[in-house]
């Protein structure tokens, strides 16, 4: 799920010439920023560093367009040096623990999340992005008592802020995860009226119609999904599940062979496009697409070769 970075404003108070020209910098790099310019953000930032190699707003802002640019080492660095110059800086644990988080690094995650809020109990962002590493956690463990945990993260966060439709995207997610369908739609509801333009709201909100039962519905937030997103493979394995369960095999491959097309490294769309191959009575193909969807790390795929394929 989408989470929540921090850009910080260059400090009004300016003290030296070096200072002054550091953060001029500092605000052309934030503008580019704006313009989801982030290599030309970042070059500004260094531009600052170099001014003064104690401007802990420099290195913070440059992680974050490091982070966008998928730069996840040379970020943390960076935070973690706005962190060495500035040992109460909030918002560079909060940024630091979201880089983490992408990095795989989830118990640092929560950790560099702990220290945001003891530093700051007004940080919403981190009670959001704590929360999304939870609930994620959660799921990939098993373990319940996470999502609990992560809806009184992100209920706090909420409370900071009533319009961060993140914040609904993500309590709309824990909400599904425990087979809340409804009180997950109701979440992605709020989220959408904040903001109707993110798609994976309408994706996630879909999720919960369909196995909620509710197919129209499903098929509907994710035709608005893709006027939002129209390459998103995710979208189209989705649709073909819904075909693939009404008996509509033809339907569905269509939408499978467009995931495909999109990503053809999508091994779950390899796999349903399989079991529906077998639905038609394509053996061949479909023992080929298992096979494929091994190759991509689905994880159903060794059983599906097991049971069709000998």
């Amino acid at each position: 799920m989408k989470k929540t970075p921090l850009l910080l404003l260059p400090l009004i108070l300016l003290y030296s010439c070096s200072d002054l020209q550091s953060n001029l910098n500092v605000r052309k790099g934030i503008a580019e920023d704006n313009k989801k310019n982030y290599a030309e953000g970042e070059k500004y930032y260094t531009l600052a560093i170099q001014e003064d190699d104690k401007n802990s707003e420099a290195y913070n802002n440059r992680g974050l367009d490091e982070y966008y640019t998928g730069q996840f080492v040379a970020a943390i660095k960076d935070f973690d040096k706005a962190i060495e110059i500035a040992p109460n800086f909030a918002i560079a644990y909060n940024n630091r623990g979201l880089t983490e988080h992408d990095s795989g690094l989830n118990e640092e995650a929560i950790k560099d999340f702990n220290i945001a809020i003891q530093k700051d109990t007004k940080l919403e962002a981190a009670y959001n992005n704590r929360g999304e590493v939870l609930s994620f956690l959660g799921h990939m463990e098993g373990d319940t008592s996470k999502y609990l945990l992560a809806l009184k993260d992100l209920n706090q966060a909420i409370d900071l802020n009533d319009s961060d439709f993140y914040a609904y995207s993500n309590r709309g997610l824990v909400k599904f995860r425990m087979h809340n369908y409804e009180a997950a739609i109701a979440d992605y509801d709020k989220g959408i009226f904040f903001n109707p333009y993110y798609e994976t709201l309408y994706n996630n909100r879909a999720l919960a119609y369909q196995d909620n039962g509710n197919d129209s519905a499903a098929r509907e937030d994710y035709k608005r999904a893709l006027k939002l997103s129209p390459d998103d493979y995710i979208v189209y394995n989705n649709l073909g599940l819904i075909g693939y369960k009404n008996g509509d095999y033809e339907e569905a491959m269509g939408y499978f062979n467009k995931s495909i097309a999109i990503n053809s490294t999508y091994g779950l769309s390899y796999y349903n496009r399989g079991m529906t191959e077998m639905e038609t009575g394509d053996k061949d193909k479909a023992c080929d697409d298992f096979y494929n969807a091994k190759k991509y790390h689905w994880k159903d795929a060794d059983d599906a070769i097991a049971e069709n394929c000998k």
